[in-house]
């Protein structure tokens, strides 16, 4: 952490408290949840006062810098409170109000983020202080943390055409998936059995439309296969009417779906691409056609 008047006038208070973060719940609120996903080891926090003013910095030290990038990349993706209409032509997901400057973001004037090797900070002030005493705490924390700040290395498993920049997150769990989908709160990647890690971006489609396009990780190709199956399963199960694709590139055939959104996926090796939210069986063969070469 920071030491005192780190920033000019800025006197740390001596209200820290340090720990591990599963043990800090009444600190952290829901948060926490998302946050174990990524297996954090260490939780600090001080606030800094100047007059009556408050600084306060909240400090995640992770195993390793892709855990503290995956964090940041899902921790303030927003949704609507209800399910949005399928083929709308504004980003699926997107961040609340941001301000982006290098790899720190004032999120919805209230805070601000950054990553930096394994470690993730959020500075707390208030609002007319944001991009004053804010982003300067928010720079020394970056100058003064070992490392650089690099997206994880799986983000290169996304195709880089069409992707929206910026949009790409890194996934480790049921939490993280239902905040970039706003679907069912399942894991409809692993159904709670096969190990996995996922990496998610935007795609632009015709018209100006946006989908998302998730790609799971797993040990082998047999558990990718078999989620495929249990993901087909899911669908049909529920209700979902299959969409019957023309045959693709290789003469494969993925899967696919429709109810309130068109989905699409496959297995390939011992991954599992599967593509979200779309508009109609056009748009979604359009977009299989982008990632089946």
């Amino acid at each position: 952490l920071p030491p005192s008047q780190f920033i000019t006038a800025w006197v740390a208070t001596g209200n820290e408290v340090f720990g591990r973060p599963e043990s800090l719940g009444w600190l952290l609120g829901d948060g926490l949840y998302l946050l174990l996903e990524y297996e954090p080891v260490w939780f600090a926090t001080e606030t800094y006062a100047r007059g009556e003013d408050e600084l306060v910095v909240e400090l995640f030290e992770f195993k390793n810098a892709a855990d503290a990038f995956g964090f940041y990349s899902v921790s303030n993706a927003a949704f609507k409170d209800q399910i949005p209409e399928p083929g709308r032509t504004e980003k699926p997901y997107a961040p609340p109000p941001v301000s982006q400057i290098g790899t720190i973001r004032i999120i919805n004037s209230e805070f601000l983020e950054g990553y930096q090797d394994r470690f993730y900070f959020r500075i707390r002030i208030k609002e007319e202080e944001l991009y004053d005493s804010g982003t300067r705490a928010a720079f020394y924390l970056q100058t003064n943390l070992p490392g650089e700040s690099i997206p994880a290395a799986i983000i290169g498993n996304l195709p880089r055409t069409d992707l929206v920049g910026g949009s790409e997150g890194y996934i480790r769990g049921a939490i993280g998936l239902d905040i970039l989908t706003n679907w069912n709160g399942m894991d409809f990647l692993g159904f709670d059995e096969n190990p996995w890690k996922a990496v998610a971006g935007q795609y632009r489609v015709s018209g100006g439309k946006y989908y998302l396009l998730i790609i799971g990780e797993y040990e082998d190709s047999d558990m990718a296969r078999i989620a495929a199956t249990r993901l087909q399963n899911y669908f049909q199960d529920n209700g979902w009417d299959t969409i019957v694709l023309p045959p693709l590139p290789g003469n494969l055939r993925p899967r696919a779906f429709k109810d309130f959104t068109c989905v699409g996926f496959w297995a390939k090796n011992n991954q599992l691409w599967f593509v979200w939210d779309i508009e109609n069986a056009t748009d979604l063969n359009r977009a299989l056609q982008q990632h089946i070469r």
